[in-house]
């Protein structure tokens, strides 16, 4: 239980894939049923009515929010085994969990040192569980860390 408060880079990086995740934008949308396709005019010259607009692209580094709640409903218990963490202390004080071995795809990597989650300390348990509870309506993940003792924020929007 004391390691609870680690599950949440496990779940950057099993939600998210990672900054490199390359996702496409989806094909335009198809007509809907009993509607009439729409044919290209023979001479390929626009055409003066409306075009329906083109779906909204999403960041590459999005997470939909199936996938979100695809993991949420999993729990944390099933993620934990995936990391080896050992809290670090800044002038005898709690700084975050450095990451000493991470199973799993994303951006965590070995030498990280999780600060916090959207903003929450990830300390404790409850801290966690705090964090845990909000995931379902969180509409950006944003994860602080120090990397090669460098100060980093990752930032994951949530699509619908």
């Amino acid at each position: 239980m004391r390691h609870l408060a680690l599950i949440v880079p496990v779940f950057l990086a099993a939600a998210c894939g990672g900054p490199s995740a390359s996702r496409k934008p989806d094909p335009a949308p198809a007509a809907a049923a009993g509607e009439p396709a729409r044919a290209q005019p023979a001479d390929n010259k626009p055409t003066t009515a409306t075009q329906p607009a083109a779906p909204e692209a999403t960041p590459e580094n999005a997470i939909t929010r199936a996938v979100l709640m695809k993991f949420h409903k999993r729990g944390p218990q099933r993620f934990i085994a995936r990391l080896r963490v050992k809290a670090t202390f800044n002038r005898g004080r709690f700084f975050g969990w450095r990451m000493l071995s991470y199973r799993g795809p994303g951006p965590i990597k070995p030498g990280d040192v999780i600060i916090d989650v959207n903003g929450m300390p990830i300390e404790r348990p409850d801290q966690f569980m705090k964090v845990w509870e909000k995931l379902p309506t969180i509409k950006e993940l944003t994860v602080k860390l120090l990397r090669d003792g460098k100060p980093n924020t990752l930032r994951y929007p949530v699509v619908d």
